[in-house]
């Protein structure tokens, strides 16, 4: 079985947000929650949040490649 592993994070942190803003809550300590596991049969060729404000997190978003077999 492989193991799964995170790519590289290139990004601000994912959460405590002041809702409606992209202003932190430092209040609490911003942090990385949402977080994106693959194996070595993909390729990651992205790894990303979401400029979204309508709660205190920001998702984040990934895409892969992989190979297919197609069997005829």
């Amino acid at each position: 079985m492989d193991e799964f592993g995170e790519s590289k994070i290139d990004f601000d942190p994912t959460y405590k947000y002041i809702t409606g803003s992209s202003n932190y809550n430092w209040e609490s300590k911003p942090a990385w929650t949402d977080r994106i596991l693959s194996n070595s049969l993909m390729r990651q060729t992205s790894y990303k949040r979401a400029e979204i404000n309508l709660s205190d997190h920001k998702p984040v978003f990934a895409t892969f490649e992989t190979d297919v077999k197609i069997i005829d």
